[in-house]
């Protein structure tokens, strides 16, 4: 049951990052788009960092505790992947060369 439902959250949760439709031209770093403000209360992360990544935006958002994956945004805030974090430390396993590829570091939200 419990499962279920946590499916049914991290579903209406993507479908209304994905309808909101941002991108990074929405942002600056000291006005955070109406979107990424929307993402931080979703997520509830103490830190977001910015990196670039292939030439792009990306997003990392620190959660506040143990064994919790850290997630990696794309520019519209779409999840990529858990670069790290988790039981494991080492993420979801999807980009796991994600801090040697990024690139201009930057904390722009904090708690």
């Amino acid at each position: 049951m419990q499962s279920s439902v946590m499916k049914s959250v991290w579903l209406i949760l993507f479908l209304s990052i994905l309808v909101t439709g941002c991108n990074e031209n929405d942002f600056t770093a000291t006005n955070c788009s109406a979107c990424l403000k929307k993402l931080i209360r979703e997520e509830d992360p103490i830190e977001v960092w910015r990196y670039q990544l292939d030439g792009k935006a990306v997003y990392l958002l620190i959660p506040d505790c143990c064994d919790q994956f850290i997630k990696l945004f794309d520019s519209n805030y779409l999840l990529i992947c858990s670069p790290s974090g988790g039981f494991s430390g080492h993420g979801d396993g999807l980009c796991p060369d994600f801090y040697q590829n990024s690139t201009d570091k930057e904390l722009i939200w904090k708690r």
